[in-house]
């Protein structure tokens, strides 16, 4: 069987925000306030994930850390590697369990 290599501009960056910030709704083109997933003494919200009309896609801004960028900026920077890394681990983890948690519903 021929396999399709899946590409990093597959997968819907909502997906990436929703699964590894753990939202408990999707994003529809709101913004979402969470407590910082960099500075564990966040008591408020202070990150913001949001979509920028500028750049046509959701970005996310840690008001409390200062650290800021697009969905593969926020994976790179949780687990502390490079970007590039970022995009494999993505990709990984969408084919391996997002495309039927992203199809459920």
């Amino acid at each position: 069987m021929i396999r399709t290599k899946l590409s990093i501009n597959k997968i819907p960056v909502p997906w990436i925000f929703e699964h590894y910030c753990k939202l408990q709704e999707r994003l529809h083109g709101q913004e979402v306030s969470l407590l910082s997933m960099f500075n564990s003494k966040d008591s408020k919200p202070s990150m913001t994930i949001y979509f920028s009309a500028m750049n046509n896609k959701y970005m996310f801004k840690d008001f409390s850390s200062g650290k800021g960028g697009d969905a593969v900026n926020l994976v790179a920077t949780l687990h502390n590697i490079p970007y590039r890394e970022a995009i494999t681990k993505i990709i990984d983890d969408y084919g391996n369990r997002g495309i039927k948690e992203y199809e459920e519903v």
